[in-house]
Order: structure tokens, then sequence, then C-alpha cells
């Protein structure tokens, strides 16, 4: 997918555009930025599984595939939750979007995976 003049757009959609600007934005606000280091080590530290259904995530796998591995704010920021390690979990990105912003209920079951209620 080219533009007009030749370029590969850095964006699959306007959505994901202002996604990211969303996302860089609330990074700068919470003086704690998600970069790809960090990322890796959260889906280290949950045994890249998904802390919402507890299946493994593809670690091949890209956003917007379903199963690709994202990272999730358990407690949503929209409800007063942090933006740092302590909240957040590996996700598969469709578990990630279906949940949304609703606040789940966490606790840490043996073999480091977390289980969540509603």
């Amino acid at each position: 997918m080219a533009t007009a003049n030749g370029t590969v757009p850095a964006y699959c959609s306007e959505r994901c555009f202002r996604a990211d600007v969303r996302d860089r934005r609330r990074a700068r606000e919470y003086g704690t930025k998600l970069t790809p280091g960090r990322r890796h080590a959260v889906f280290e530290r949950d045994n890249w599984a998904c802390q919402i259904c507890g299946e493994p995530v593809n670690r091949a796998a890209q956003v917007p595939q379903h199963d690709a591995p994202t990272v999730d704010d358990f407690l949503a920021l929209a409800r007063g939750g942090a933006h740092g390690k302590e909240n957040w979990a590996t996700a598969h990105f469709i578990c990630n979007s279906m949940k949304r912003d609703v606040q789940l209920t966490l606790r840490v079951v043996p073999r480091g995976r977390r289980e969540i209620g509603g």
C-alpha cells in the first residue's frame, strides 16, 4: 500500500494514527513511555500468556491479528489506573479490544499466570 508519491504510510489507517497520537500523549502526561524493550519485558514477565483468557499469545503475530500480543492497562487509564509496569499485562489483541475499559479483578495463580473475573 503506497501513497501517491510512492512512500509507504506509517499507519494502516487514520484510526491507528489517532490511537498512536493518544498513546504518545498519555505517555507524556504520565511520564512513562511503553518502549519496545518495556513491552518485551512485560511479555516475558507474563510468560507470553494472555492475562485475560490465559492462552499463549502468538509471538510472531502483529496487530490487528487476533492472537497478537499487546500490553493492557488492567485498571484502565480512563478509570484512574496508573500508566506503569505494575498496571501493564500481556493480552491478545482481540481480548484487549473486547475488554475495553471494563475493570476486572486480578489474582496471581500458579505458573506465573494471572486469573481474572468480572
